[in-house]
């Protein structure tokens, strides 16, 4: 009885292959995520991933992560499905239950074992070459070598494991809840008649709509993981509605229908699974369309000295106009002087408070805020804009008039809540604007501009403990005595930076902020690009699995068709078809729903008219490209498939 296990096994090794290979590219892509989040976290910060920052990638690629699980489920339900056949023939030979759980066990444990091996030596090789890029990369920026912690192994682990557990377990409970004969036929039409869903069609216009619509609010700004997922459901939902709605119209036009049923058979006799497996390749092309590849034009040009008006701006003093008249005269600054006071919000960020009317002479926009009315000029980087706002995107944010200090909140488990006796007063936010008035300074959510009524203002911000006054400076020559000789007067007289590690001041230079941002800018650029091409791997990867498990059934077909008398163009032609369909389909679906998402994110971010163009061409270029490669590779395996058909016809094999 082994072996007779044993043959089947080697008969059906291919299939047994795909299930092991759809595993190594599961475990590489896990090892190798963590090890480039660390690699990029250890050149940023100069020491490897902690707790959180572990989190942080699990949740940039959890969507990679969820795909590759229904991806997994995929290949064993077609591996099983070509599998069970012969368990029935060891069955019909007197199999006892033992030995049949025991040979399935030994299949599993060889697909989990070989895995876990094979996607460690591939993830560590991978690791190694990105690492050896980064290197090449930053090699003039850092002092250190480029390294990753235990964590990617570690994590991996735990991971793969989880998930061959959970795999084994949905099995089982399938199998033992529902019978073997309804896993066979996942995926088939079981003999039931195509038919159109209307609800399902609204189902999944909905869900888009909702997906679209979030990157307006909260949900869709503090994560841009909610609206893909939204978006995903609702492509998978319009796809089987969809193409429903075209075989059932196409059946009763029966000249159309007739022409194209002999490359649209596979389609007829196995809908679901078809539809399931674009799906999985379309969502792999939403997420890079719209996500990392989003990412990657936000971050170029890697330098952008618009953002940064002036050489240099500092929070200062009115008691400082000798010091600054010193540097006027004497250094040949030139100045601009901006009355203003330091606030703080409740999501722990400081920043610049300016009446109204300041606001009208800085600009030329006049606001008529009364009372407690607000307006806030967000000063941001384009990868930061629609993102939470202060005060946690609140449109009535508490606000304290001062600048920060540890006692304004309170901390209960590294959790911070601001104290009540100190955050007391609501605000109402009236408007905003993406405008950059000094400079893009600190991080996302602090050093913002919020334009008071001037009312409030003369009664309550000219009190406000901290800076009073923001001195905006460029500086035409002797440029570097300048900077030191300003940071060393405020280092005595001026306010010190509660978010500054160091205690220095509230000092914004020009070339340190470029050459931070650029750094900054170009890891965004390497982590973009580096999850580009393990997406698009793992999207080809999932289309050449679908491909390899439908060539049996086809190879049958289109030798039949041969030796029915059909030419050889037309066979040609139906091969062709068929593999375009495959590749083609997952590309335009998921192009539609990118398009209209990215639409969207580019009127949120509230970008001027000449970027929104510039972003277009970048992912007009990038659609093109991915286009152009699953037609390439649609065409490859469309001609690897005619030699072996045809070759093997003209062997005499069948």
């Amino acid at each position: 009885m082994k072996k007779i296990f044993f043959e089947t096994l080697k008969h059906k090794f291919g299939h047994y292959l795909l299930v092991i290979l759809c595993g190594i590219l599961m475990v590489s892509t896990i090892y190798v995520s963590y090890a480039f989040s660390d690699s990029i976290e250890g050149i940023i910060h100069g020491q490897n991933s902690g707790i959180v920052e572990e989190m942080y990638t699990f949740i940039n690629f959890q969507e990679t992560y969820i795909l590759l699980f229904i991806l997994m489920v995929l290949v064993i339900i077609s591996y099983i499905q070509k599998k069970s056949y012969d368990y029935v023939l060891l069955d019909t030979m007197g199999l006892k239950k033992k030995h049949r759980y025991m040979f399935i066990g030994f299949e599993y444990a060889g697909i989990i074992f070989s895995s876990v091996t094979g996607g460690l030596i591939l993830g560590k090789i991978l690791a190694e070459c990105a690492k050896t890029v980064l290197q090449n990369i930053f090699y003039n920026t850092i002092t250190t070598e480029v390294n990753y912690g235990f964590i990617a192994l570690r994590n991996t682990l735990v991971i793969s494991c989880e998930v061959f557990g959970i795999l084994f377990i949905v099995f089982d409970e399938l199998i033992a809840c529902l019978g073997m004969d309804a896993l066979l036929t996942v995926g088939k039409k079981n003999g039931k008649p195509l038919k159109k869903r209307p609800k399902t069609l609204l189902i999944g216009i909905f869900l888009i709509l909702i997906g679209l619509i979030s990157l307006l609010f909260y949900w869709g700004k503090i994560s841009q993981s909610i609206p893909t997922v939204f978006l995903n459901a609702g492509m998978c939902l319009l796809m089987i509605s969809l193409a429903g709605y075209y075989f059932v119209r196409l059946n009763k036009k029966e000249k159309k229908y007739y022409k194209r049923i002999t490359w649209l058979e596979n389609w007829y006799h196995r809908f679901f699974y078809n539809i399931n497996m674009s799906f999985v390749v379309a969502a792999f092309l939403v997420i890079i369309m719209t996500d990392f590849s989003i990412k990657l034009l936000d971050n170029l040009p890697i330098t952008e000295p618009k953002n940064y008006p002036y050489d240099l701006v500092w929070m200062a003093n009115t008691d400082d106009e000798e010091f600054l008249n010193h540097l006027t005269d004497d250094e040949g600054v030139q100045l601009r002087k901006v009355p203003c006071a330091r606030v703080t919000t409740t999501d722990i960020a400081e920043h610049m408070g300016i009446s109204a009317s300041t606001y009208e002479k800085w600009t030329g926009k006049s606001l008529d805020l009364k009372g407690n009315e607000i307006f806030v000029v967000y000063q941001r980087e384009r990868f930061e804009r629609n993102k939470v706002g202060i005060g946690y995107n609140t449109k009535n944010p508490l606000i304290y008039i001062g600048k920060a200090r540890a006692d304004l909140w309170l901390y209960i488990k590294e959790v911070a809540t601001p104290k009540v006796q100190y955050f007391r007063e609501k605000f109402k936010v009236v408007g905003t604007e993406d405008r950059i008035l000094t400079g893009v300074f600190g991080s996302e959510t602090c050093e913002h501009i919020i334009v008071f009524s001037d009312e409030y203002y003369q009664k309550n911000c000219v009190k406000a403990d901290g800076a009073n006054m923001a001195v905006m400076m460029n500086i035409p020559e002797n440029y570097d005595k300048v900077v030191e000789e300003i940071k060393a007067y405020a280092k005595d007289h001026s306010q010190v930076n509660y978010f500054d590690v160091d205690n220095g001041n509230l000092i914004y230079e020009k070339k340190e902020l470029l050459l931070e941002r650029s750094k900054t800018k170009l890891l965004y650029v390497a982590s973009a690009a580096g999850n580009i091409i393990i997406m698009l791997l793992c999207g080809i990867f999932v289309l050449s699995i679908k491909m390899e498990c439908d060539f049996p059934e086809t190879e049958w077909k289109y030798r039949f068709y041969i030796q029915s008398g059909m030419s050889s163009a037309k066979v040609r032609k139906g091969i062709i078809k068929e593999c375009l369909l495959s590749g083609g389909l997952p590309v335009i679906c998921g192009t539609i729903i990118s398009i209209l998402y990215c639409s969207m994110l580019l009127y949120a971010k509230h970008l001027q008219i000449e970027w929104v163009h510039r972003y277009f061409k970048g992912i007009i270029l990038i659609v093109g490209a991915i286009w152009l490669l699953f037609a390439v590779f649609s065409l490859i395996f469309a001609y690897r498939n005619i030699r072996k058909i045809e070759g093997d016809s003209r062997d005499g094999k069948k």
